[in-house]
């Protein structure tokens, strides 16, 4: 049986997948968006007292459910950047 491998390359920065300070920032603050106003979103739901703009638990349950899986995706994108610069320091280049 094969493993699945997809590609998420489409998260990360728009200016390339190499890790790169530069290119973190991009992908960090694009995703941090996301999840914020995603949030904000959900949160107007709890204002106001028109019910016919409210949306259902269940779509407010997948936004917010998304919001938490980006914020995943911000913490894989780190780790990942940090190994990466922990394989460039010249001490750890020698055992690999």
């Amino acid at each position: 049986m094969s493993a699945l491998k997809p590609d998420f390359s489409h998260r990360l920065s728009i200016f390339g997948t190499e890790a790169t300070a530069h290119n973190l920032n991009d992908a960090i603050g694009t995703m941090a968006y996301q999840a914020t106003n995603s949030l904000t979103l959900v949160s107007q739901q709890f204002l106001g007292d028109d019910e016919a703009t409210k949306a259902s638990d269940e779509v407010i349950y997948w936004t917010i459910d998304a919001a938490i899986k980006t914020v995943q995706d911000m913490r894989a994108i780190v780790d990942a950047y940090c190994l990466v610069e922990y394989a460039k320091k010249p001490e750890h280049q020698a055992a690999a």
